[in-house]
């Protein structure tokens, strides 16, 4: 049951260190689009909110955004400079993408960009290399990144994580929530990694061009179909119509079959570290045998994602059938990932008293 914590770890500091690391990690990781000038504050919270459920429920799908994003921006910097922006470098690749830019036409509306419709704009000559002249430190003090908040998140994960190696050094037992916490560590490192560059929570947004022909836009959508409209006297009202007028927040569906393998790679590591509770005192037997099978599952499916995905990727669609184990497969992995995410609070029921002991760390300082 509840265990207190007046001379040692508890149930509430367990609980407690592992929604602390998933929430820092989780808030701070999101580098979200730029919002709609009606998206009041609510809703930018709400959808920050709605990220970060995504974020703690599947990681792996963050990460291969970041990295799709990641490419995509830096593809981005040899063609603008192929176009005369020396000074382009991925983070104006990611502002891009993000929503930094759009046109205002003739008629007092503005057409929101992503990076191929600005590319097309710029190769066409209806904008100039002057229109979109914006240095790297002026997106940046745009940004609202906050280095204090990210530096708290990753030495709460690192402590974390280097708990429990130190409880297995010392045979100290660690709980399968806290295992579970753990895994989503290298998922947030490798997304800051690729967001590195991106912008963060900013909401400014650069007018590169102003009074362009209106018919430019289904010139535009016929080649380069993407990006959101506005009007601008209705940026201002509260005509709710207009809010989901954006781009959205994250996008990964690019053409980079890597943000695949990483997805399904992540997701194989994830069951794989599951399955390191093996041999973890459960409640109850049956408990026990539950978490290795569904353990096994979801490694089993993730792994089988993989090779189907490394087998099209090689060689080509393959059989009809393949599509229905792919599903199958993957019906099987989100099954296998919500039990074991119910499992992991549900056996804080029942813990053996060792967990609850702290570690000593005196026994790791130099002795003279």
């Amino acid at each position: 049951g509840w265990t207190p914590s007046p001379n040692h770890r508890g149930t509430a500091d367990i609980l407690w260190s592992c929604f602390l690391t998933l929430f820092t990690c989780s808030w701070t990781v999101l580098h979200l689009n730029i919002p709609s000038k009606l998206d009041g504050t609510p809703i930018k919270f709400f959808r920050k909110a709605y990220w970060m459920s995504i974020t703690i429920i599947a990681p792996e799908f963050i990460t291969m955004v970041a990295y799709e994003q990641w490419y995509r921006a830096s593809k981005s910097v040899p063609q603008m400079r192929r176009l005369g922006l020396q000074d382009w470098d991925i983070t104006h690749g990611f502002y891009a993408d993000m929503g930094g830019f759009a046109v205002q036409f003739d008629d007092d509306s503005y057409y929101t960009l992503d990076f191929n419709q600005l590319h097309w704009f710029i190769e066409k000559g209806h904008l100039t290399i002057q229109d979109i002249t914006i240095s790297k430190e002026n997106i940046q003090d745009r940004s609202k990144a906050d280095v204090f908040t990210k530096s708290v998140a990753c030495l709460q994960a690192s402590w974390l994580v280097l708990q429990c190696i130190a409880r297995t050094a010392q045979h100290l037992p660690t709980s399968q929530l806290e295992l579970a916490t753990c895994a989503y560590v290298p998922c947030a490192l490798l997304t800051y990694w690729f967001w590195r560059g991106k912008p963060f929570d900013t909401d400014h947004q650069t007018m590169v061009g102003r009074d362009l022909k209106k018919e430019l836009l289904s010139d535009l959508l016929a080649v380069c179909p993407g990006g959101n409209s506005h009007t601008l006297s209705q940026a201002h009202s509260a005509d709710t119509r207009h809010r989901a007028r954006r781009l959205p927040s994250l996008d990964p569906f690019y053409d980079t079959p890597f943000g695949s393998v990483i997805l399904y790679a992540i997701s194989l590591f994830f069951c794989a570290l599951y399955m390191l509770a093996w041999d973890y005192d459960f409640p109850t037997t049956a408990e026990a045998y539950h978490w290795r099978i569904f353990a096994t599952a979801g490694a089993g499916s993730s792994g089988l994602l993989l090779a189907i995905f490394v087998w099209r990727w090689r060689y080509g669609p393959g059989w009809k059938y393949m599509f229905i184990i792919m599903g199958c497969s993957v019906i099987l992995y989100l099954a296998a990932r919500f039990y074991l995410c119910f499992a992991m609070f549900y056996s804080l029921r029942s813990m053996p008293s060792r967990v609850y002991e702290t570690v000593d760390w005196v026994v790791y300082l130099p002795h003279f």
